[in-house]
């Protein structure tokens, strides 16, 4: 070979040891990418909504008791505002929670627990409307015996069902998270073992040339 040509192939080489530790880098990058993408676009989103879910359905509780153990009737509308704007907060969130259910890669799993929380979103409103029919109508005995039988534990019931929507979510973040650090450890692993073998091809081409030319001449 021509001094040129052994020049090339040794220059060659080396950006062939650097593409590879490159494309080595942007694989492992992905990975990681990927993995912190789905927190934030997904689960993230799903369990924050959920969230929202909670806390409506625990102060809609609450409310619900006050109506039927308020003193006045303007202290019974405040609260049946309140129920009715607690609503409306829970609706807000489960028109883009819905659109992310659809759309996720754990739709299987996803699609019953969602499923029970409407089901029971659906007995415990009308419950709720129901007792507040019966406060207004000057039936209160009634109405506490339909809030301690049936809403109760219809509330309880409801939260749970949101409760294990949020766990659910919480365990798929945690095994991105996995997923991530391990990615990023293997990483660091590949790009010390490649830098390593990049310095050693290195040393040994600059020493085969030098050689090689040298000899030539």
């Amino acid at each position: 070979m021509t001094t040129g040509k052994r020049l090339y192939l040794g220059f060659g080489l080396i950006l062939a040891v650097l593409t590879a530790v490159s494309l080595m880098a942007t694989v492992k990058v992905q990975a990681i990418n990927v993995a912190l993408e789905a927190n934030s676009s997904e689960h993230a989103a799903v369990q924050r909504y959920a969230i929202n879910f909670r806390g409506s359905a625990h102060d809609r509780a609450i409310a619900t008791r006050d109506v039927v153990f308020s003193a006045s009737s303007a202290e019974r509308a405040r609260e049946v505002a309140t129920i009715e704007e607690l609503a409306r907060f829970y609706a807000k969130s489960a028109g883009p929670l819905e659109a992310l259910l659809q759309k996720s890669a754990d739709a299987a799993e996803l699609g019953p627990l969602y499923r029970a929380i409407q089901d029971i979103e659906a007995r415990t409103v009308a419950t709720t409307k129901a007792i507040i029919a019966k406060v207004e109508a000057g039936d209160t005995s009634n109405a506490q015996n339909q809030l301690w039988n049936e809403a109760k534990p219809q509330y309880v019931a409801w939260l749970a069902a949101i409760n294990r929507l949020i766990d659910f979510e919480e365990s798929r973040i945690q095994a991105m998270n996995a997923v991530a650090i391990g990615h990023a450890r293997g990483f660091l692993a590949v790009m010390l073992i490649a830098l390593a073998a990049a310095l050693v091809c290195g040393v040994a081409l600059a020493w085969t040339l030098a050689r090689s030319v040298l000899q030539q001449l």
